[in-house]
């Protein structure tokens, strides 16, 4: 039986998308439609929050494609490598069972076709039949390897490298002829597509943007070493090397996403139009990842069906970047019904693929007890890594084996080694939380209307460089701090960044700009998937910067007293003290040349390699004293070897001299006036120097290899150091919003305390225009005295906007950025709640009305007297009576019970009476507005031309308002929800009805209010004349006095 969680995973929409690419050169308009809406699909989890939460890494460009998280289990890995042609022939014969469907899926006409080609009247491939014994006449030698690596890897799309170009097969084929726009034909047995050799890493990385698994199948040997060996009539032996998906798109294949000296842009953007930064190789047909992409593993622990109703389910994750070596894990406890625990850490960490156990197991646990007894999920670590990992809760435990297991195909495991940034996610003691709904409904990453970055919190506070830096703020962000000294720390460096102007700021401003993304770049050399030009270029900018550092350290020490500064300027140039080695240890210009036989300074660290060298300089030296024999035979004193396209060693002999030529030398190439020949003996050590030449190719990178795994051992270090140029560089953008008009640092207290004074909205105050004026607002709450505050006011008149702007402010102040106010006093809040909007679930069968409350809910049980809770209209999804009593009720306990600082927004008038009932711990408030009749307030032109016809027609009841959007003590008497109408356009026929039938029910409750007062005061009497007639002392009872007391409140 399938576990909740996994019912909640596949319930979330597995949706097939499509790509979205730029198309390749030369594609026509048609074309490109044509592929925009036919490109290749994949199952994967379009959004994985019931309202909408993104958990694919959305981007901020709207031009820019974006991907869901793929839904998957464990990858698992093949048991034997296929590394040789034999090897393929017989396991081809067994693969054609499973691979079958290929060869019987191609049944459309092919997209393009071969001149001359013979097809079937109906454009199908001829039936072959999977079952008969002689397979290996019916599908050629190369088919045969792929039918056998296929097999292995049915879930890829495999790049099948044949000579110059790489090919498709099959569905493969079709997937990619669609999805990258190239041809597509049927040959042999299979549909067939290719692509130029130079052209992978852009084919590639389009396949994985379009949700794809794609493996790089690789011919492993040249034809020097296949002319040497015992099968020199059969196919290049192939094999696959390399396994790519969103979030393992790093190695050789893919040319490096990170900037460059001289060779690629910065990497904090740049003039795209203009070549200026944009993506490597002046290559812009793919748009480049900016963020670390998560891959997440999610586990339940088992539990009886009692134990889950009663206390929930346990639930554990491990999360990794593999491209940049970060990790995450997290046990907890969430409810079965909304699993909103789960919700809050897919919304922060939006991974692009998810890990879950297969539908046969109810949970991963089992599976991972099972894994952690096979070698696949063998990592060796340090003792103290060791022990962090023994010390993991049960589940997330089992979550590391599994993503161990994963990752050993792709030949990532080894990230999982860095156990020194294994970090708890939930760190509640340290950081605010900010739950699903708090980071929607507050616009944080991701605004309401276009769904990207822009108008968002973090598009006011990112001004960061770099990536890396890009990456570490969206941590800031999504954690803020809680410790008051932790804030001050960064409060006073970004104050001394943003008011410095000496000259060790500027240069430390210099020094975090058009970095590239070394942390990719530091992952991809750890990982071995880095070419030496890459890590040339690596430690240049590494070197660079520790000593641009340490050059201003004595300066900048000086003239900068922040705590936190002083650590970043004097740890950098430590962590990056063993860079400069590793440079001088390799020949920068045979590494920039792509030369790995001279790559080493020092060659005599790697005896193979030395070995190799010596074998080609002996047979060099043979090559070099053969020529005085063919010159004995040819009578050609000066005769010496030619090189042409490529052949070396040719002997020229004019043709009028040929027949001086032995009968036993080997013709190669000629023209009208000489013939080029191979003598035996020269022949044969040609043939020698090209196998020692390449086995030195392989020796040299198998050395290489060594170099990085000995690179491995300083990547603590440096990982440190680029962690603190990102923390630089956030510094350095907090500090650029600092200087922004009316920004101002808050003082922070321990206390739940929200004291801010002309405080603004930080993302409309940008976006107003020349001539308009953000309506700054006060705010005065704490625990100890005023902590609700009732809001009413007319339709649009900005209440919505005041209580995300007193929330923006308190998150911005705890990131420890300066905030848009006048003056501002913060308390330390441990959690932001909000309860906003309206939003069914339709497909679990919850109303909008279900959901408002399971939202309140959940803030009930969660918020603390240190917690800020906004409610929003709450009680409007039901009846007027019921959902009235619901708002009193739920704000009253929040009052009563929770204490958190609340900020309620209702139409309500009810609510209005607690503040009567709880004075001086809760408040009304309304947003003011006044009527433009009485006062003379203009209209925009086009509102007042539509509001004058409308009042033509409906005449009196109907007033015309100016929002004046000022906080002002004391309840709203109306709503004037009938103006909205008229601004959004209702016909004025219908505004005339709704007009009068408010007049009608608006003087009905007048009546009914009267009525109701009347009654009161004539009860108040009554009670009145009970307790006199019980005071006197009369001849007849009190049950006498009552009936006379009741009698008199009827007649009357």
């Amino acid at each position: 039986m399938q576990s909740s969680l996994l019912r909640f995973v596949q319930r979330q929409g597995k949706k097939e998308t499509s790509s979205n690419k730029r198309p390749a050169d030369g594609d026509s308009g048609n074309e490109k439609k044509k592929r925009r809406k036919s490109g290749g699909s994949t199952t994967n989890l379009k959004q994985f929050s019931r309202q909408g939460v993104p958990v694919g890494g959305a981007k901020d460009n709207a031009s820019t494609h974006t991907e869901p998280a793929t839904f998957a289990q464990p990858q698992e890995e093949p048991a034997n490598d296929v590394s040789t042609s034999s090897r393929h022939e017989s396991a081809a014969s067994s693969a054609v069972e499973e691979i079958s469907p290929l060869l019987r899926s191609s049944q459309r006409p092919s997209v393009s076709s071969t001149p001359g080609r013979r097809k079937s009247k109906t454009n199908k491939p001829e039936p072959i039949s999977t079952h008969s014994p002689t397979v290996s006449k019916q599908y050629t030698p190369l088919e045969q390897q792929y039918i056998a690596i296929k097999a292995q890897y049915p879930d890829a799309i495999l790049f099948v490298e044949c000579g110059y170009k790489y090919r498709f097969f099959g569905e493969d084929a079709e997937v990619a002829s669609k999805t990258l726009n190239i041809g597509c034909f049927q040959d042999h047995n299979f549909y067939t597509a290719s692509i130029p050799v130079h052209r992978l890493h852009i084919h590639l990385r389009r396949l994985v943007a379009a949700g794809h698994k794609v493996g790089v199948v690789k011919q492993t040997e040249t034809a020097a070493l296949k002319a040497a060996s015992d099968r020199k009539s059969g196919p290049f032996s192939r094999e696959l090397t390399a396994l790519y998906t969103r979030t393992t798109l790093l190695g050789p294949d893919v040319r490096p996403q990170f900037a460059s000296r001289g060779r690629w842009g910065g990497g904090g953007g740049g003039d795209r139009e203009n070549g200026d930064g944009g993506g490597g190789w002046g290559e812009t047909e793919v748009e480049e990842e900016e963020e670390g992409l998560w891959m997440m593993c999610v586990c339940e622990q088992t539990a009886t069906a009692k134990e889950r109703k009663t206390s929930g389910i346990t639930i554990g994750f491990v999360a990794v970047q593999p491209a940049v070596g970060v990790m995450v894990y997290d046990q907890f406890q969430d409810s079965t019904s909304s699993l909103s625990e789960l919700e809050l850490r897919l919304s922060h960490l939006q991974p692009a693929e998810i890990l879950y156990p297969s539908s046969s197991s109810s949970t991963l646990e089992s599976s991972g007890q099972d894994e952690r007894d096979n070698s696949s999920c063998h990592l060796e670590l340090e003792a103290q890594g060791l022990q962090k990992v023994i010390n993991l809760p049960k589940c997330s435990l089992s979550c590391l084996s599994a993503l161990i297991h994963h990752l050993k195909v792709f030949k990532l495991q080894q990230v999982l080694k860095l156990t020194s940034n294994l970090e708890l996610f939930s760190a509640g003691d340290r950081c605010m939380k900010l739950n699903s709904k708090t980071l929607e409904n507050l616009e944080i990453f991701q605004n309401v209307e276009e769904k990207s970055e822009r108008n968002t919190l973090f598009w006011i506070l990112n001004h960061t460089k770099t990536p890396f830096g890009r990456r570490l703020l969206r941590k800031w962000t999504t954690n803020p701090l809680r410790r008051v000294a932790e804030v001050e720390r960064r409060q006073a460096a970004v104050s001394q960044l943003s008011s410095s102007e000496s000259l060790s700021v500027s240069l430390l401003k210099k020094l975090a700009s058009r970095l590239p993304d070394l942390e990719k770049m530091l992952c991809s050399a750890y990982h071995k998937k880095c070419s030496p030009l890459d890590f040339c270029d690596l430690m240049h900018h590494l070197t660079d910067i520790s000593s641009q550092v340490e050059a201003l350290s004595e300066t900048a020490l000086a003239d900068l007293q922040s705590e936190l500064l002083h650590s970043i300027i004097k740890e950098i140039p430590r962590l990056l003290r063993g860079c400069s080695g590793f440079l001088q240890a390799l020949n920068e210009s045979s590494a920039r040349e792509g030369c790995y036989e001279d790559l080493f300074a020092n060659v005599e660290n790697y005896p193979a390699v030395l070995k190799e060298k010596k074998c080609i300089t002996e047979v060099q030296e043979r090559l070099g004293q053969h020529k005085q024999r063919f010159r004995r035979t040819l009578a050609y004193p000066k005769a010496d070897y030619r090189t042409v396209s490529g052949v070396q060693y040719l002997v020229e002999v004019k043709n009028k001299d040929i027949n001086k030529v032995p009968s036993d030398w080997t013709r190669i190439s000629g023209t009208k006036q000489v013939t080029r020949f191979h003598p035996p003996y020269v022949l044969e050590d040609v043939q020698l120097l090209a196998q020692h030449s390449e086995l030195l190719v392989a020796n040299a990178k198998q050395a290489w290899n060594e170099f990085l795994s000995d690179f491995g051992m300083q990547y603590g270090a440096c990982k440190k150091a680029v962690d603190l140029l990102a923390t630089l560089d956030c510094l350095l953008s907090l500090a650029a919003v600092a200087v922004m008009p009316g920004y101002v640092c808050p003082r922070v207290v321990d206390d739940a305390v929200v004291e801010i004074e002309a405080g603004r909205h930080p993302v409309i105050d940008l976006l107003l225009t020349e001539g308009e004026q953000f309506v700054a607002n006060d705010t005065k709450m704490s625990s100890s005295d005023m902590r609700a505050m009732i809001i009413t006011g007319p339709n649009m008149g900005g209440k919505s906007s005041y209580i995300k702007q007193v929330a923006l402010i308190c998150i911005m102040a705890q990131i420890g950025s300066f905030v848009p106010a006048k003056s501002a006093t913060l308390g330390m809040l441990d959690a932001v709640y909000t309860r906003m909007g309206a939003s069914d679930w339709m497909f679990a069968g919850k109303s909008t009305f279900m959901v408002e409350l399971m939202e309140a809910s959940e803030i009930m049980a969660q918020a603390t007297p240190q917690s800020l809770v906004i409610l929003d209209e709450l009680g409007r999804g039901t009846s007027t009576h019921d959902g009235m009593a619901v708002a009193y009720a739920t704000l009253a306990h929040f009052i009563e019970e929770v204490k958190s600082l609340t900020l309620f927004v209702t139409h309500y008038p009810l609510l209005a009476q607690l503040e009567r009932l709880y004075p001086g711990t809760a408040g009304n408030f309304h947003m003011s507005y006044v009527e433009a009749e009485t006062t003379g307030f203009p209209l925009p032109p086009l509102a007042k031309q539509w509001m004058d016809a409308v009042f033509a027609l409906i005449g009196e009841g109907y007033e015309k308002i100016v929002f004046l959007y000022q906080l002002e003590q004391g309840q709203a008497g109306k709503s004037y929800g009938l103006n909205v109408a008229a601004l959004a356009g209702i016909d004025p026929a219908i505004l005339k009805l709704a007009s009068e039938k408010s007049r009608e029910l608006e003087a009905e409750c007048r009546r009914r209010s009267k009525l109701g007062s009347n009654l009161l005061k004539k009860k108040a009497a009554a009670s009145s004349i009970i307790s006199l007639l019980g005071q006197q002392e009369l001849s007849f009872d009190p049950g006498t006095a009552i009936h006379i007391a009741t009698h008199a409140l009827l007649s009357s």
